[in-house]
């Protein structure tokens, strides 16, 4: 059984900070658009879903079988700012 692991999203700077901590460390900007990079260093909205469709693309190009994908909120919607 081979297995496929995915990251979350890399928030650069912010990794691992409560809410609180991170807006103190590094403020949102005003408006975020999808190539605004969390955290200073992190990935943009747009670099995780070319990363999420490439992933999604290699489990296409594998043989017929059972696959379970399991995503969390960065992939599965788009939030407001």
């Amino acid at each position: 059984m081979t297995s496929l692991f995915w990251m979350e999203i890399n928030n650069g700077l912010i990794a691992g900070l409560k809410d609180d901590e991170a807006a103190e460390r590094c403020p949102r900007p005003p408006i975020m658009t999808p190539y605004t990079h969390f955290g200073e260093t992190g990935e943009s909205r747009w670099e995780l879903f070319l990363r999420a469709g490439q992933g999604i693309q290699r489990l296409l190009d594998r043989p017929a079988g059972r696959y379970l994908i399991v995503a969390h909120g960065g992939i599965l919607r788009r939030e407001k700012n």
